[in-house]
This record gives C-alpha cells, sequence and structure tokens, in this order.
C-alpha cells in the first residue's frame, strides 16, 4: 500500500455495539457537498439499526472543493471515515504547463507588431470539415482516456488502503458506490482478496449511461466502461440500481446476473420533518441542484416573464431563485441566467446563487410555493432533487418524458409533470397555482406514500445483503467472496 496513505480515520462517530461491519468504497461522502454523497450518509442510519458498523474509503476532505461539516454530525454511530486524496496524473500535469505555455505565447504574439500587408502571415484559415470532425473526435477519444485512467488511479488507491483496513479488521461485506464507476472494478478485485461478499450500488447506469459531458463523449469511452462493467459484475452478488428502468435495462444488457440487480431508490427521509413554513404573500419558485449537460432553463425563463407581464405581478409577489450549480453568478456574462433575466425584462424577479450549506437550503426549500426540476435526458434516472422536494409543502413542477423514471414515479400524484419543449403547458401551468396561490390555497407534501420513504428502499438493500452473508458458522474459502446468486 502507498506509504503515504492514512491509516486512521479523518472522522469518527461514536462507537456502536454493532457486531457486523460492512467496507464501503465510494467517492462521494460528507464532508463532501455533492448530492451522491446524501444516499450513504442518509442509508447509514438503516444500517446502523440493522446492526451494521461502517467503514468508509471516500475522498480526502483536502481534496474537495467545499465542504459541510454538518454531513459528518450526522453520521449514525459506528461509521469511520477514511480518506484518500485526488492526485493528479503525469499527463495531466503534462497538459496544464503546455496550456500555460500556449497562453504565454498568445500573450507574446498579440504585443508583437502585426505583419505588413504587403506580407501577410500564413494562412490561418479553418481545416476542412472532415478534418475538423476529425480533430474533435479524436480529442474527445483523449479525454475519455484521461478520464477513464483518472478515476481508475483514486479507485486503485482507494483499493489500498481498503485492502490493508481488511488485514486489520474483520469485514463482512464490502460495497461500492458510483459514479464515479471505477470504484466498482477495484472493488470487485478488493472483495475477492479479503475472501468476502461484494455488492455494487450505482446510483446512476455505468456503460449504458445515456449522456456524458460532451468533451469526452466518445466511443472509446463507452467501450472501455463496458470492459469494467462486465468484470465488476461477474464478481457481485448483488447490483443495486437506482430506478426501475435502470434495473430493468440492466438486466436486458446482464441476462444472467438479472436475478441479482434489484432497484433501490434515493427515497424521502421521513426522520427530517420539513421546516415550518413562515407565512408569505409571495410565490416563490426555486430550482436548486445543477445546470449543466441538458438542463436549461430557458423556457422556465420565458414562462416566468410571461406569468409577470400578463398578470401584472411585482417583485413582491413573484420571484425565481436558481441555487446550486447554476453557471456564471456574473450579472455581466452574456451567458448567465441573470443576463438571460435582464433581457426578458425579469431581472428583478430572478436571483442566482451558488451552493448552500444543507441547512440554509432547507430553510430556502421550505419557504418556496413551487419547487422545480428541469429536464434531464435521461429516461432511466430521477434527479435526487425530486425526493428531497417530497418533504416540502410544496408544489413540484418537473420535465420529463412519458413513461421515464421521473413520470412513473410521479404519476397519479399532485405534482406537474409536463413535456421538456412545451412552452404552453407551462405558462398555463404556473399562472393556475398562481391563481390558486392568491386565492388562499396551498400545496401539500408529497412525502407520504412510505413505499419511497428512503428507509423502505434502504431495507430492501440490507435485506439482499444480509442474503449474502454464509450461514452461522459457514466460512468462506481462503481468498474466495461467498456469492448469493
Amino acid at each position: 500500500m502507498h506509504q503515504s496513505l492514512p491509516i486512521e480515520p479523518f472522522h469518527a462517530s461514536p462507537a456502536s455495539g454493532a457486531r457486523r461491519r460492512l467496507l464501503l468504497l465510494t467517492y462521494h461522502f460528507p464532508p463532501g457537498q455533492a448530492v451522491g454523497a446524501l444516499r450513504w450518509q442518509k442509508m447509514s442510519r438503516v444500517a446502523a439499526e440493522r446492526g451494521w458498523a461502517l467503514d468508509v474509503v471516500t475522498l480526502s476532505p483536502e481534496s474537495l472543493r467545499s465542504r459541510d461539516p454538518a454531513g459528518l454530525k450526522d453520521l449514525a454511530p459506528g461509521i469511520r471515515v477514511y480518506g484518500v486524496p485526488q492526485t493528479e496524473l503525469v499527463r495531466e500535469r503534462v497538459e496544464r504547463w503546455a496550456w500555460q505555455l500556449y497562453r504565454r505565447f498568445k500573450r507574446t504574439r498579440k504585443s508583437a507588431p502585426a505583419p505588413h500587408p504587403a506580407h501577410p502571415a500564413a494562412s490561418s484559415a479553418p481545416p476542412a470539415v472532415g478534418a475538423r470532425s476529425s480533430i474533435a473526435d479524436a480529442k474527445r477519444a483523449y479525454y475519455a482516456l484521461l478520464e477513464t485512467a483518472r478515476d481508475r488511479r483514486w479507485a486503485l488507491a482507494a483499493s489500498a488502503l481498503a485492502r490493508e483496513l481488511g488485514r486489520r479488521n474483520d469485514y463482512s461485506a464490502l460495497i461500492t458506490c458510483g459514479p464515479p464507476h471505477m470504484i466498482h472494478w477495484a472493488g470487485e478485485r478488493t472483495a475477492a482478496s479479503l475472501g468476502i461478499p461484494f455488492a455494487m450500488d450505482l446510483r446512476d447506469p455505468w456503460s449504458q449511461v445515456e449522456r456524458l459531458s460532451d468533451h469526452f463523449n466518445s466511443p472509446l469511452w463507452y467501450v472501455r466502461a463496458a470492459r469494467y462493467e462486465n468484470r465488476a459484475v461477474a464478481g457481485a452478488g448483488l447490483i443495486v440500481m437506482n430506478s426501475e428502468p435502470a434495473r430493468a435495462a440492466m438486466s436486458r444488457a446482464y441476462p444472467a446476473a438479472a436475478g441479482r440487480i434489484i432497484t433501490v431508490m434515493n427515497g424521502f427521509d421521513e426522520v427530517e420533518p420539513a421546516p415550518m413554513r413562515t407565512a408569505s404573500s409571495r410565490f416563490l419558485m426555486v430550482f436548486a441542484g445543477s445546470i449543466s449537460l441538458d438542463r436549461n432553463p430557458g423556457s422556465l425563463l420565458r414562462a416566468a416573464a410571461r406569468l409577470v407581464g400578463t398578470l401584472g405581478l411585482s417583485p413582491d409577489q413573484f420571484r425565481l431563485e436558481f441555487v446550486g450549480n447554476v453557471g456564471s453568478l456574473d450579472p455581466a456574462d452574456p451567458a448567465s441566467i441573470a443576463a438571460h433575466a435582464r433581457a426578458l425584462g425579469i431581472a428583478d424577479f430572478v436571483s442566482v446563487g451558488g451552493f448552500r450549506p444543507r441547512g440554509e437550503l432547507a430553510e430556502l426549500l421550505a419557504r418556496a410555493t413551487v419547487l422545480v426540476s428541469l429536464y434531464q435526458d435521461s429516461r432511466t434516472a430521477i434527479p435526487s432533487k425530486i425526493f428531497e422536494y417530497m418533504q416540502q409543502d410544496a408544489w413540484i413542477l418537473t420535465f420529463a418524458e412519458p413513461e421515464s423514471a421521473t413520470e412513473l414515479l410521479l404519476r397519479g400524484s399532485d405534482a406537474d409533470v409536463l413535456p421538456p419543449d412545451d412552452d404552453e403547458a407551462l405558462i398555463a401551468t404556473l399562472t393556475r397555482r398562481y391563481r390558486q396561490f392568491a386565492a388562499g390555497e396551498r400545496p401539500a407534501r408529497l412525502a407520504r406514500n412510505p413505499e419511497f420513504s428512503r428507509r423502505t428502499q434502504a431495507t430492501r438493500l440490507f435485506d439482499r445483503l444480509d442474503s449474502l452473508l454464509p450461514a452461522p458458522g459457514a466460512e468462506a474459502h481462503a481468498g474466495q467472496p461467498v456469492l448469493a446468486r
């Protein structure tokens, strides 16, 4: 194992009397603020109730861009958290140095005298369309390799620490949670070396992911993802997907493993009552989360502008807030939400802010009249914020296609589920909700069906995890995991 990795946890909750200990490998966990950290932060409480203590190998706090210590305070007893830093690949350092040199060269060129018209500089005409496409494809393939190598490097470091912990502790099982998904491949190898059952928890699909960031969206990424996914699936006694459509797709891809694939959604938290709503005469719409890839707030802003103009509303009567990873926070940036709102004439009705600590965010959500989930081009994924919104006394507005995981979840509820490209349906819905609000009607939370609670979902996972364990008195063969298939 790398000598630089610490063997002591950077956080330990109070000890518990649990007889079984689970080893969890996940890139996202408190004090990280990424939405992926919340899944096992909350499920740890059900684990503790089921008699599990938990050792977590996750990203070191010093490698986090932002931290929320409250997440660590929320952990159940019996949890120790170990950190593995995210180190830079050699090729990343070389690329960064090359980029710095390039920028310095460009500044030098800009300060040089312009060439005389009689002696023009060498031609800088763009390459032919075919060549331009080939260059773009090559760049995406390069970054696909870089993305995989970065995730693989961290996964191997996490695996090295996990193996050392396995030599010092008696673990009953190992589970991995991703994305990033390379941890599943590394976790399967680690579980096999320790001779314990292995389970993999996929918050989003891996090789069957429906959308990638454009800069590494290459066939090469999918080929490598399938290669590593195959290895992890072959050694997993349990494969956990985050929605029923994702489970069905995974079962079609791996029919021999279908009996080991289950659905465990994020769910809403029954143990966290929503903060008391403060009386307000303002119709407040809130989007909380990330605006990236296919999520576009344009239609929402256009509808807000029409609502304000048609009903003659003032900023005291209507407001739209965006919080989280919502793009540029500079109002002067032409690509920012604030600039778009200003162009539509509703700058005074719209506010844009960055990430907030979970306590502050909860207070904002509790004041909202409508909570918004923007469209994401993924039929198998349910935005995790949907479950968080269910806890609030607010109307939920989301954009989803028929038969998608989100539409299936909210079908038959009081949520407004709209097609992603129907501006007229959106303005009609907002007008109807505003008029209900103005007439004194207030929304009620959707967190009433216990089937969608995190406790119910986590119980399903731990019931199946228990089935992986050998019967009392049975022993695994040295170096071989015990798998229930």
